[in-house]
This record gives structure tokens, sequence and C-alpha cells, in this order.
């Protein structure tokens, strides 16, 4: 076959920018959503769903600190709720997601810590042949956080119940 020809059938086997963020919300639901049931699943999934280096440097990192079993023993939850994604103009593998977090952990028996953080999320994405292990031909390269606004706040159980009885 012609380099052409070749060219050709490579191109339409290529991730579509719609399978490309798709795979990057979704990395970021699993990676950004869960709760103290949820964190050993939803993470696993997300780690699978990156690089073989940046999985390792991740989960050395969340083993180094206990960081699962620490989240677990607090009942952290955290929810994300996207605003937007972007394509970067000079890198089609690059996205930037902005959105707001909510996380909340139990500090005690009558209290709650709520932190609402606005954050933007910068995902390059890498481009591997599709198997049936990897149908995306696509893994998570890189990710970085930046933290654009935070609130903190403290929610004692009687306001949780009272919040909870109006709705």
């Amino acid at each position: 076959t012609s380099p052409s020809t070749l060219s050709a059938i490579a191109s339409d086997q290529a991730p579509t920018p719609y399978e490309k963020e798709n795979y990057v919300r979704t990395f970021l639901d699993r990676y950004l959503n869960y709760d103290a049931h949820s964190i050993a699943g939803n993470w696993s999934y997300a780690l699978n769903m990156m690089t073989g280096n940046l999985r390792n440097l991740t989960l050395a990192e969340f083993q180094k600190s206990d960081t699962v079993g620490k989240y677990e023993s607090e009942h952290v939850r955290s929810v994300f709720k996207l605003a937007q994604v972007q394509t970067s103009q000079t890198d089609p593998m690059l996205y930037t997601v902005t959105g707001v977090r909510t996380v909340s952990r139990l500090t005690g028996g009558e209290t709650e810590d709520v932190d609402e953080i606005v954050e933007s999320h910068n995902v390059r994405l890498a481009e591997f042949d599709r198997s049936a292990l990897n149908p995306a031909g696509l893994l998570i390269a890189e990710v970085t956080e930046t933290q654009i606004y935070s609130e903190s706040k403290q929610v004692k159980a009687t306001d949780l119940d009272r919040e909870e009885q109006s709705q």
C-alpha cells in the first residue's frame, strides 16, 4: 500500500476530539469524585487510565502518605462539578478543565470541615495503539492542578440535619 493510504488508515483510527475530551472527563470524574466507600475503586480506575510512569509516581505518593487510609478514616467526600473544558490552541493533546470541588471531612462527632475549591486542571493525553485493554487508544500522561480560589467552613451536625429536613 502507498504511504498516503497508510496515513489515511492511521488517521481513521486516531481518537477523535470527542473521544479525547470524553477520556479527560471520565478520568477527572473518577479521580476527583469519591467518598470513603468508593475512593479505592475510583482511584484504581483513574490510575489504570494513566501512563505507566505517571501511575507509578502517583501510586508511590499515595502509599508514602497513606492517602487512601487517611481519607477512609476521616470519611472524606469529594464532589467535582466540571464547569469548562478547553483544548489548547497549540497542542491537541492538552486540555484545561475548570470546575468547583467540594471536599468534606468529619473532624469529630459534631462537626464537618467543608472546603469549596475553584480549581483548574491541565491534563495531557498520550496516544497509543487501540487494543482490547485500551479501546480509546489514550492514556493520561500528565496532570497538574492549580487552585484558583478556596473557602473553608465548619458545619455542625445539627446544621446538616436541618438542611436535610428542609429539603
